[in-house]
């Protein structure tokens, strides 16, 4: 993979992450599209990465309401407790599917252009769903808004279907308020990033990278994706509390068919 190539799909990192156009499927048609061909347990690594790099994004956004989190949980504060009690709640679906399909899951990341075409799509239908109003009765998190964002984690393991978009669309039909459901979704997504990247550390040192995969090409594309996931995330905060998700589901649409038909074609 060359350098541009690794800058290129960096940026679609950052920026997809946190839209809610699917990061993972974008990734793939990156792969795709600029001929970057990588093994599969390479191009799980290489993604992995550019997850631990928004991660960063999202701890340095979030830092405040982190710290003030942690600060709260080490004094006892219930309702801090029973926010971390959620957010762990909220990891069990994808950590299950991440431990008993993990080698399934290492398989559809090889540039799979017709099922990232085909979730696009889901995706897409997802966002689209948010546009009917529903009236926000909830001001905090809440266990049913939780479990279902959880269950919707768990399913945006595939390519295409968008984890940001997916949570807070499910979030949002719980009738909890939207910018509680924005932050909740970019919270827990973090110890499942942090938790892979752990799991990963075997795998990198094991591997030879020098085939198609070098070191310092993971150091630059975790630190472009970082930079550009900053902006998008601020970004994408003011868009959920403005009810402009739905925008995307046309995006999705539309890249999703032409996914389809880059395939068949």
């Amino acid at each position: 993979m060359d350098i541009i190539s690794n800058i290129i799909l960096a940026i679609i990192q950052g920026l997809t992450e946190f839209l809610p156009v699917s990061s993972s499927g974008h990734i793939e048609l990156g792969k795709a599209i600029l001929g970057v061909e990588l093994k599969s347990s390479q191009g799980l690594i290489y993604t992995t990465v550019l997850h631990v790099g928004t991660a960063f994004s999202t701890l340095f956004v979030f830092r405040k309401d982190i710290s003030q989190l942690l600060m709260e949980v080490f004094q006892g504060d219930k309702t801090s407790l029973r926010y971390v009690g959620m957010i762990a709640l909220s990891l069990i679906p994808a950590g299950l599917v991440g431990v008993w399909f993990n080698d399934v899951l290492e398989s559809l990341f090889e540039s799979n252009i017709t099922l990232v075409g085909i979730t696009l799509l889901v995706t897409s239908a997802l966002l689209w769903s948010t546009k009917i109003r529903v009236k926000e009765i909830e001001h905090k998190p809440t266990l049913k808004m939780a479990i279902a964002m959880g269950l919707m984690q768990a399913v945006a393991i595939l390519p295409g279907i968008s984890r940001s978009g997916s949570t807070i669309a499910a979030g949002i039909h719980t009738g909890v308020s939207r910018q509680e459901i924005s932050k909740f979704s970019f919270l827990m997504v973090l110890p499942l990033i942090l938790g892979k990247i752990v799991l990963d550390i075997p795998k990198i040192a094991n591997q030879n990278l020098g085939q198609g995969l070098e070191v310092s090409q993971l150091i630059l594309g975790l630190f472009i994706s970082f930079i550009v996931g900053v902006f998008a995330c601020k970004w994408m905060v003011k868009l959920v509390t403005k009810n402009g998700l739905h925008i995307f589901a046309i995006y999705c649409m539309i890249v999703g068919i032409l996914s389809l038909m880059y395939q068949v074609f």
